[in-house]
């Protein structure tokens, strides 16, 4: 998105498929909390709250302090402009509980990974 937006390129982000944008520094510090706790199996591991990938491209667009032109599209209309496009679900939020109790504490909120995020790459010269 970032790259599209500096690229000039308008947007077209679905606005009815919601999801937990995670970012892999969480995603990695919660295996290893995992790990300490000795846990194994399957477990659920996102960044707390969630958001539709339009709302998400936005906010992505306002930390970076990026000005484009965004406009949301219903999953049906974005499979008749990409017929190739893979099917994703309308609700892809996952159940925390279980992982937030085994390791003792919350995962953050989206948001403030997001702004991690940038300081990150803007630390390391992106």
């Amino acid at each position: 998105m970032i790259q599209a937006a500096q690229a000039g390129k308008p947007l077209t982000v679905v606005n009815d498929q919601m999801g937990a944008p995670t970012y892999t520094v969480d995603l990695a510090q919660a295996i290893l909390d995992l790990l300490d706790t000795g846990a194994s199996g399957l477990w659920h591991a996102t960044n707390s709250g969630n958001t539709s990938w339009y709302d998400f491209a936005k906010a992505t667009l306002e930390e970076f302090g990026i000005r484009a032109e965004i406009t949301p599209i219903t999953s049906a209309e974005w499979v008749k402009k990409r017929p190739d496009s893979a099917i994703r679900p309308a609700y892809s939020i996952l159940d925390l509980q279980a992982l937030q109790q085994q390791i003792g504490k919350l995962m953050r909120p989206w948001r403030e990974a997001l702004a991690d995020y940038h300081h990150a790459v803007k630390d390391n010269g992106f």
